[in-house]
């Protein structure tokens, strides 16, 4: 019999309580009444209904959310206007858009509030998915910290609960892609798996002197948050040592689809594609601009511009374990004078994103020049 401390004891019964709620249920008093109604949560028969548990508790499945309190909210936003990734969109913003535009509804979610939501998701380490983010400017703001953050009290007028959460998810997204396009150096719809024409086409239709522009602010914004988290430091901290010393070292990030190809058996996939030479289209990849990166092995170092043609079964290194995926560039701060010691903590100085196996040198020469900086 499997063993189950008292936390996974007490969501397992959660998640057993709440798959048995009727779906109307869920959405309204169970007796009629609507979502909004405030006495939704003190039901006379919620006693009944779900034991010692609260109805939160179990509709939150598990998953108790609480609310972030309006001293953390400000916190994090301080930190956000200290790291200066604001003045960074801004300045793409109006790059990119020079010309004023001709009107429209205005934004609704602001790059702050976006900003502060992701990083307060990731102090508690959870997964910044859009949707949480969403439940976060829901549900889990006080009114106070959602005026300071610039956030409507609702998004629709109507009264249904479900319009308005979807509304609060699509305005998320959306707002997020904002953020995105002024720093995305492969933008391609990643919510849909492509033919091998189609990728081909992606690829021929790619602008590579974009790509270093994008690439480069990329690196600007990530580098500011470490840049602020380094300076938040106490001054005893920082100045442990006269010298920085770093270490650099690469870290392989898988994409959420894993599913790759290869460059060099591209043109016969087109060429099968389009003389019918296969019987039925078979999705291929979503995350296009990955490359495979060997696990274990030689690993190559190709300069940047190169194509690379690394792909499962290649010639002598067909034996090689390979994922699909990218690369996390990262500078660490250590302590080369005392090592072992703990007169500060070993934080990243700096870190970029590449492509496996293209410029490893030129990333790491990229590390130490933001490192410096």
């Amino acid at each position: 019999m499997t063993s189950l401390t008292p936390a996974a004891s007490y969501n397992t019964l959660a998640r057993a309580l709440a798959s048995n709620i009727p779906a109307a249920d869920r959405l309204s008093g169970g007796d009629g009444s609507g979502p909004d109604d405030p006495n939704i949560f003190d039901q006379p028969d919620d006693a009944e209904r779900f034991g010692g548990f609260s109805r939160d508790e179990v509709l939150a499945r598990g998953r108790t959310r609480t609310a972030f309190s309006d001293d953390q909210v400000q916190r994090t936003l301080t930190r956000l206007r200290k790291s200066g990734a604001l003045e960074l969109l801004a300045e793409w913003h109006t790059a990119d858009n020079p010309r004023t535009g001709q009107g429209g509804q205005p934004i609704k979610i602001p790059h702050a509030a976006v900003l502060v939501g992701l990083l307060l998701m990731a102090q508690e380490n959870a997964p910044l998915f859009m949707r949480e983010l969403a439940y976060l400017f829901q549900k889990r703001l006080t009114p106070e910290s959602r005026t300071l953050l610039g956030l409507p009290e609702k998004l629709s007028n109507y009264v249904t609960l479900t319009s308005e959460r979807v509304k609060w998810e699509k305005n998320t997204n959306n707002a997020f892609h904002r953020i995105m396009d002024l720093m995305d150096p492969y933008p391609v719809k990643r919510y849909a798996a492509l033919t091998y024409t189609q990728v081909k086409i992606v690829l021929d239709q790619h602008d590579s002197d974009r790509e270093l522009r994008m690439k480069a602010r990329l690196s600007a914004f990530t580098n500011a948050f470490l840049q602020m988290t380094f300076n938040e430091q106490p001054r005893r901290i920082r100045r442990a040592t006269q010298k920085m010393d770093v270490s650099f070292d690469q870290t392989f990030i898988p994409p959420p689809t894993k599913k790759g190809f290869s460059k060099k058996t591209l043109d016969q996939r087109v060429a099968a594609e389009a003389t019918g030479h296969v019987d039925r289209l078979t999705p291929g990849p979503t995350d296009l601009y990955a490359g495979w990166y060997p696990r274990k092995g030689d690993r190559d170092d190709f300069v940047r511009g190169t194509i690379d043609t690394t792909c499962p079964g290649s010639g002598k290194k067909r034996n090689r374990d390979l994922d699909w995926g990218w690369m996390l560039n990262l500078a660490v701060r250590v302590d080369s004078e005392q090592p072992g010691s703990q007169r500060f903590p070993q934080i990243a100085v700096a870190a970029n994103l590449s492509m496996p196996n293209i410029g490893v040198s030129e990333e790491a020469i990229e590390l130490m020049r933001q490192a410096l900086n």
